[in-house]
């Protein structure tokens, strides 16, 4: 029997073993001189995935999935470095320069003890947040962080890693913080950097709450959402999406479900291009409570839904009332507040809200995206700082 060779058919296996086996993500690091460094932390910003270059100043990962991954490096006395790899049918070779790191001479805060500690206390609570999750956190070496101060604003770095134990979720996070920026006359914050994941020690009683814990902090979360995006199954994953009243004087939103795959557009089996010029509210069938304006059908509302306990009760401490305390808000009650000719719904306390800052921007399976500006998020989702983050190669 003869034996034919089949270039399409080699062309096509290779390709299902690379998809099977994954990619692989390789570099040399050196220095300014062109000399190998040995010793140098490289990981995958947001994963459980880090390694250390050999004598030779090689590193390596492997079984890499097909994405947009953020590869940084980290060695005491130089200045970290960070690049964005984008895997789509090939292994990728990523190269590294670490040059010393210069001194720096900013305003730095000498001062009595409690007024590091006034600096510690706000960055706790803006940087790893003030949730159930993040008041579970310790970090474990405050020292490490370089505070400066000029004029309202509050900086803030850390040379080396900071650590943080997070006992609610399970994981130690070891974060390179480059820039902490918070604007007290404004109350903004915004803040840049990398981390690593790594599971925290337990018993087996602990590792099954971290599981419940976990479980909770990814439903409705904007990693969720985005995954839920690339796999077209928003509705089928608990959310819905309503866009804001463009031109209104104060924040509503329109009653009218919005289909989000219409801004999908599907590049190939591994990403998706999402974008939109919109601000929309993004509700999860996990979230509680939702705001309502008073109407001139409040009475009459509050008639129709008083016989149902946890639908609604009256709220006297803001001009409006709390629907649906205890379970989620359904199509049913939302009818019912159309039906009653309620005023426009205000924005939801406990949703997400999301508007793009860019033009467009590219989403892999896992929720990762290219640029960090890529986004402007608000309500809900700005509130969850790295108390309540999950590694991007968590699968609930």
């Amino acid at each position: 029997m003869k034996l034919f060779f089949c270039p399409l058919a080699c062309m096509l296996l290779s390709l299902n073993l690379w998809a099977q086996q994954g990619f692989s993500i390789t570099g040399i690091i050196k220095d300014e001189n062109g000399t190998p460094l040995q010793s140098v932390t490289v990981f995958i910003d947001g994963s459980n995935k880090y390694t250390m270059t050999d004598v030779s100043g090689h590193y390596s990962f492997t079984s890499i999935e097909a994405g947009t991954y953020r590869i940084a490096t980290s060695m005491v006395g130089r200045g970290s470095e960070r690049v964005i790899v984008n895997i789509r049918n090939k292994p990728v070779t990523t190269d590294f320069v670490m040059k010393v790191k210069p001194t720096e001479l900013n305003e730095v805060v000498i001062g009595t003890d409690s007024r590091r500690n006034e600096m510690l206390r706000v960055f706790t609570n803006k940087f790893i947040g003030m949730t159930e999750n993040a008041k579970s956190c310790t970090i474990i070496n405050p020292k490490n962080i370089e505070f400066t101060t000029n004029k309202n604003i509050l900086l803030a770095t850390t040379p080396d890693f900071l650590i943080i134990e997070n006992k609610n979720l399970g994981y130690r996070i070891k974060y390179l913080v480059k820039i902490f920026r918070y604007d007290r006359s404004k109350n903004i914050t915004s803040y840049t950097g990398d981390c690593i994941f790594e599971e925290l020690p337990g018993s087996t009683r602990q590792k099954k709450e971290w599981v419940k814990n976990r479980q909770l902090a990814y439903a409705g979360s904007f990693m969720h959402f985005l995954r839920s995006l690339y796999a077209d199954n928003t509705r089928e994953q608990g959310f819905k999406c309503y866009a804001f009243i463009e031109g209104s004087k104060t924040p509503t939103i329109s009653d009218e479900l919005v289909d989000m795959s219409q801004y999908v557009t599907r590049i190939d089996s591994n990403f998706i291009r999402l974008a939109f010029k919109k601000q929309f509210q993004v509700a999860h069938s996990s979230n509680k409570v939702i705001l309502i304006k008073h109407g001139p059908a409040l009475s009459k509302l509050l008639a129709d839904t008083s016989k149902q306990s946890a639908w609604a009760k009256p709220n006297t401490n803001s001009n409006a009332i709390v629907l649906n305390a205890d379970q989620p808000l359904t199509d049913e009650l939302r009818k019912k507040l159309i039906a009653a000719n309620m005023s426009s719904l205000t924005p939801r306390k406990d949703a997400g809200v999301v508007k793009m800052y860019l033009d467009f921007t590219v989403v892999d399976r896992n929720g990762n995206y290219l640029d960090y500006r890529s986004f402007l998020l608000e309500g809900l989702w700005n509130e969850l700082q790295v108390g309540d983050r999950l590694p991007f190669t968590y699968q609930p």
